[in-house]
């Protein structure tokens, strides 16, 4: 079952009824709280830049952002990808049914839609599990490819997602990454080892926006 909503221009589909309250005060301040969240005033976009979303979900994402750029979504979850590609048929986008990990194999997936909380490690809440397919990163792209904006939610495998950029790291200018308390059944942040990482490839914090633990990095 998917239900829908009216966007202003044609239908939006939720995979959740419950979800359905984001809503409430319309699409439009549904996506423009989305991209304070995520900080994206901070970033100036060009035409044809190319952004990476990691944890596309229904692809509410892709709204928040200008026209006229390169859009390559990456979700796992097959429901929520059914409902990603539907919201974004008429578009010019790059959509992936895979997840992004630290190596190329095949890993339990623990679903969680309710929530949006679907993880490749083990949660605390969980209604099923299956093995789907992940990939690095760097196996997907070319090295000479240049990325404006990674959007990073991968609830708690931030890091694994990381590993798997490789070289590619020093092609991505901004990463903005959900880093909170989302990993495991302890409900750990990921905020220290993902900082610690970024720094070696010499990403700086731009800002962050504390409510959601949403950090914004900068390639120096």
């Amino acid at each position: 079952k998917k239900f829908y909503i009216n966007n202003g221009e044609a239908e939006f589909y939720i995979l959740e009824r419950k979800r359905i309250f984001f809503y409430g005060y319309g699409f439009k301040h549904r996506i423009n709280k989305l991209s304070k969240e995520y900080l994206l005033d901070k970033i100036n976009f060009k035409e044809n830049d190319n952004i990476i979303d990691c944890g596309a979900n229904i692809g509410e994402f892709f709204y928040c952002l200008p026209s006229k750029i390169n859009y390559f979504a990456f979700e796992p979850s097959l429901p929520e990808y059914q409902c990603l590609n539907s919201n974004l048929v008429t578009k010019n986008v790059n959509l992936y049914n895979v997840g992004l990990w630290n190596k190329n194999t095949n890993l339990d997936f623990y679903f969680n839609h309710e929530d949006a909380d679907s993880s490749f490690v083990k949660p605390s809440k969980f209604f099923y599990k299956n093995k789907l397919k992940v990939k690095r990163f760097d196996n997907i792209f070319l090295n000479d490819f240049k990325i404006k904006l990674l959007k990073l939610e991968a609830e708690g495998c931030e890091l694994e997602v990381l590993e798997g950029c490789g070289k590619l790291l020093n092609n991505i200018e901004y990463i903005a990454a959900d880093l909170g308390f989302e990993r495991g059944i302890k409900k750990e942040s990921t905020l220290i080892p993902v900082k610690n990482y970024l720094e070696k490839f010499n990403f700086k914090e731009v800002t962050r926006n504390s409510e959601r633990l949403v950090v914004l990095f900068k390639k120096i």
